[in-house]
């Protein structure tokens, strides 16, 4: 199983590129995004959110998507 980090990936771009891997893939996705202009994957994905941890989201019975809220700078 290989793992995918997309930074941004709220944004328009990185939300349509996780939901191709997601669906194409059986692949690990890790999202960083501080939601400063994107919206959280709860509003955008049909998977439900199976641990959350202070900043850290798992979405999915299988946890393959891993969403931190957080920024590089911080």
């Amino acid at each position: 199983m290989k793992t995918h980090l997309i930074s941004g990936g709220c944004g328009f771009v990185g939300r349509n590129m996780i939901k191709r891997l997601y669906t194409t893939t059986h692949d690990r996705i890790v999202c960083i995004d501080d939601l400063s202009t994107g919206t959280a994957p709860e509003h955008w994905i049909d998977l439900p959110i199976t641990r959350q941890i202070k900043n850290v989201t798992l979405y999915g019975a299988e946890e393959r998507l891993l969403f931190i809220k957080s920024d590089f700078i911080n």
